[in-house]
């Protein structure tokens, strides 16, 4: 009995984590154009999200429904090549190139437009509902927008900050959290009031790109090198852990409040992750081995690491969409540490898209997903 039910639990794990993938992959829209940006339009109860079109132009704002994940274009026109979003009184601000504008949510239209001189790459955008914050990753600065007198001030440049992207108003400690799209970027806050910049953690990640906080304090960031978002705790007192995996470009990441979970566009792949936090989350329940596939996507060459607390067989295998085996690799071995493969897509004769990497580590099973570039 007790084998028989351990078989049934390995199924469920298979199937959730196929039901998982495939929602996943069906976040996927035509409409959407290299998203960078996401909120929740709380009025509305839908997601916006910003298309940068990876250009200087071209680029609009869609939305997204919560449920069904129909896509619904916004604001077609007017806009460039949009990134960062904040909502602020029914207004949707965002950044686009060298100005910031503002759209009424009931009907798309333009309401506020601000030019700010001296920018070079608008990038991320924050708010505490009077002001706006924006960074500069070209200049290495920091906007303020008074929302109401439309004017801009420039609060912070150089002097330790580099390529800054993510920014997030902390209203507990009236400062910004920062992090930045380069390499060895630590988390750093600008105290609003002293107008200085302080390092939360000695542990620095590499280009990341959004930054935000949970209800509990935790802060998430978003890793383009490693296609991942770390989970950092609220005194910045332990190593990050990884929060999620398997994502294609993360980009501006939102914590959404009334789901508890991290709203992720993938810049690459066009497409929309959403990944549940607590103690029902897909990573927080489902790989206490630390499973890491990158980078991802690859363009041949990547690695799957893993961390044994006890010896336990290891075995990986490559599938399709539909479940058909391509390779099947036997674990690196069951020694107790960390453990990290190297693979070559073609060697395992994997091609262009999307492959399924399933895991087998003792008796628990679980799922990756891998993109395949040209």
């Amino acid at each position: 009995m007790k084998v028989k039910n351990i078989y049934k639990a390995m199924i469920k794990r298979v199937l959730l984590f196929f039901l998982i993938g495939l929602i996943q992959l069906s976040a996927f829209s035509q409409l959407l154009n290299s998203p960078e940006s996401i909120v929740f339009d709380n009025q509305h109860k839908r997601y916006m999200i910003s298309n940068a079109a990876n250009t200087r132009n071209g680029g609009s704002i869609v939305s997204m429904d919560p449920a069904s994940r129909d896509y619904s274009d916004f604001v077609t026109t007017g806009v460039n090549s949009p990134k960062g979003l904040v909502i602020v009184n029914n207004i949707l601000y965002c950044t686009d190139v060298n100005s910031v504008k503002g759209f009424n949510l009931e009907d798309g239209s333009q309401v506020f437009q601000v030019d700010v001189q001296g920018s070079s790459f608008l990038n991320d955008i924050t708010s505490d509902n009077a002001n706006l914050y924006i960074s500069d990753s070209n200049t290495n600065a920091i906007f303020k927008i008074n929302i109401a007198s439309e004017n801009v001030e420039e609060i912070y440049k150089d002097n330790g900050l580099i390529k800054p992207n993510g920014v997030y108003f902390d209203e507990k400690q009236n400062r910004l959290l920062i992090c930045s799209f380069r390499l060895a970027s630590p988390i750093q806050a600008l105290d609003l009031k002293l107008k200085r910049i302080f390092t939360l953690s000695p542990i620095t990640l590499n280009q990341l790109d959004g930054i935000v906080l949970d209800r509990d304090g935790n802060c998430y960031v978003s890793s383009w090198a490693d296609d991942a978002v770390y989970k950092f705790d609220p005194g910045f007192n332990e190593e990050p852990k990884v929060f999620s995996n398997g994502h294609f470009g993360p980009a501006d990441i939102f914590y959404s409040p009334d789901f508890n979970l991290i709203a992720i566009p993938n810049f690459k792949s066009n497409a929309i992750d959403l990944i549940e936090i607590g103690d029902n989350s897909i990573e927080g329940e489902m790989n206490p081995y630390e499973i890491m596939v990158y980078p991802n996507p690859t363009t041949g060459g990547f690695y799957i690491s893993y961390n044994l607390k006890k010896p336990e067989r290891v075995q990986i295998f490559f599938m399709n969409k539909s479940g058909l085996i391509l390779s099947e690799q036997k674990g690196d071995n069951d020694k107790i540490g960390s453990h990290k493969m190297n693979y070559e897509a073609s060697a395992l004769g994997l091609s262009k898209g999307v492959v399924f990497i399933k895991l087998i580590i003792g008796e628990s099973i679980f799922m990756k997903r891998l993109a395949i570039l040209e």
